[in-house]
């Protein structure tokens, strides 16, 4: 796990977001246009863990790729929710948008940062932006 240079609070992984060895009790799971095999493992991972995790998700029935712009949007109302349930060791995934890989990676670091920004006073919670290809840490090694 990489910490970000942006925040203490904010790592990045490359992984299975939906591997019960990170510990994660809260997750924010943005389910890519097209891949119904993550959706059904996102719903899998639910099922098995409910007792011991809480899941926002966004889960895209109708395959709907996000523009940039909504992606401030999306990650707030997320972390928001979590929080309200206390979820202090979140993962969250990336969100497809049309512009592509590394400005997406971009807009979720940068609205997670800013929603970081804002709780300055929740010393305690950690986020973990999980990718299979490793995109957080790519895009981290340009910042």
């Amino acid at each position: 796990m990489t910490q970000s240079p942006i925040d203490p609070r904010l790592y990045y992984e490359t992984g299975n977001l939906f591997s019960p060895d990170y510990g994660f009790d809260g997750l924010a799971v943005f389910v890519p246009s097209g891949l119904t095999g993550f959706r059904i493992a996102f719903k899998q991972f639910v099922e098995e863990n409910r007792s011991d995790i809480v899941a926002v998700a966004d889960t895209n029935e109708n395959h709907r790729i996000y523009t940039i712009d909504e992606v401030p949007t999306m990650v707030h109302k997320a972390l928001t929710m979590l929080l309200e349930h206390h979820a202090v060791r979140i993962g969250m995934n990336a969100i497809r948008t049309t512009r592509g890989a590394g400005p997406s990676e971009k807009a979720v670091i940068d609205a997670t940062s800013s929603w970081l920004e804002k709780h300055k006073d929740l010393s305690n919670i950690q986020i973990v932006l999980v990718d299979l290809r490793g995109g957080f840490e790519k895009y981290d090694a340009i910042l």
